[in-house]
């Protein structure tokens, strides 16, 4: 018997990953939309891995962030992640942790749209309990 009887697992960057053709497709293309023609390098990786995504978009593009996630909100839609997301290719101990009867969790700084679409290409059937610390 275990001592262990459950187990909570990030999502993103855990179990699925975004190629980065994605993300520079998304944010590349909103960037382009406002006009604007250069930002740093690390603005990309920046805006799509690290909180406080609104300062981002102020020390990166000079801007407001409300006209940019106007346009995030608009670009970053669930077809768009169901073509890009893809499981890392050890995520079938997921099935070994559910017949050995560990509960499995998952949470994400992610939307909840962002979260149904990796709970799909996992398999929900995995998962007891998943949450989103993103409302929006």
């Amino acid at each position: 018997m275990n001592k262990y009887k459950a187990a909570i697992f990030d999502l993103d960057g855990t179990l699925v990953y975004t190629p980065p053709e994605y993300r520079q497709q998304v944010v590349g293309g909103i960037v382009a939309k406002l006009g604007i023609t250069e930002y740093p390098d690390w603005f990309v990786d920046k805006f799509w891995f690290f909180g406080n995504r609104a300062q981002t978009i102020k020390d990166a593009l000079g801007i407001e962030p409300g006209s940019f996630f106007r346009l995030y909100n608009q670009q970053d839609t669930q077809v768009g992640r169901r073509m890009y997301t893809r499981k890392f290719p050890d995520v079938d101990f997921l099935d070994e942790l559910k017949n050995e009867g560990y509960k499995i969790g998952a949470v994400t700084g992610g939307s909840p749209h962002v979260m149904d679409v990796n709970l799909d290409i996992l398999g929900r059937q995995y998962f007891d309990a998943f949450v989103s610390a993103n409302p929006t």
